[in-house]
């Protein structure tokens, strides 16, 4: 009787601790998850951008290295910063903690970039009123944001500050390209303020509510 009461108790305390638990299906493969959602974010940023017309000089542009360039850095800074969200996702990131290195190191390439054109070129301080690229800010980062936030929200992550860094890399460079290519304007004042502004801001809100959206 001794030997058995040890056992109903460690019995009685297992079933306790599973009482709440629910029956869960597996999680998809963050590559499955992540894939579609690039897919969609980048036909749907090039489609409003079809809609509402390229820069005028956009023929001249593409054949400009530098500016190709900050266009690519840019593409790839949001598809690895997605690919890392999804793997944030996961509690371990299946091991793969490396991903992480990726978006930081491309952000910081467009950070040093823009910093470079800000000390050749100068900074001008440009107008701030509501203007065709703060609509276009809009149009490009909302649905994205939304969609990417809803798949997001599905994982269990243990970075939840980090995760949400990621998620607003990943719409900011998309929007950023977006207006790349509608915005005449090469002017560096008016690609900081009025370009890169609003998804600072909105990386900003999304770090400072970070941790109540992806809370378990």
């Amino acid at each position: 009787m001794s030997e058995d009461k040890p056992e109903q108790n460690t019995d009685a305390l297992i079933d306790s601790l599973c009482a709440e638990l629910k029956p869960c299906c597996k999680m998809r493969h963050p590559f499955w998850r992540v894939g579609p959602w690039v897919l969609f974010a980048f036909l749907y940023v090039i489609g409003a951008v079809y809609m509402q017309g390229f820069r005028f000089d956009i023929a001249t542009q593409m054949k400009s290295v530098d500016f190709v360039f900050e266009l690519s850095l840019v593409a790839a800074m949001s598809v690895s910063a997605a690919f890392c969200a999804m793997w944030l996702c996961v509690p371990d990131m299946r091991g793969q903690n490396w991903m992480v290195a990726v978006p930081f190191t491309l952000f910081g390439a467009l950070v040093l970039l823009l910093g470079l054109r800000v000390g050749l070129n100068g900074f001008v301080m440009p107008e701030i009123q509501w203007c065709f690229c703060y609509k276009s800010s809009l149009l490009y980062g909302l649905i994205p944001a939304f969609t990417i936030f809803l798949i997001s929200m599905k994982g269990k992550t243990t970075h939840p500050d980090l995760l949400a860094f990621m998620v607003s890399l990943a719409v900011g460079g998309l929007g950023y390209l977006g207006l790349r290519l509608v915005c005449v304007s090469e002017d560096i004042g008016h690609i900081l303020i009025i370009h890169t502004l609003p998804y600072f801001l909105f990386g900003l809100l999304a770090a400072l509510i970070g941790r109540r959206i992806y809370r378990w």
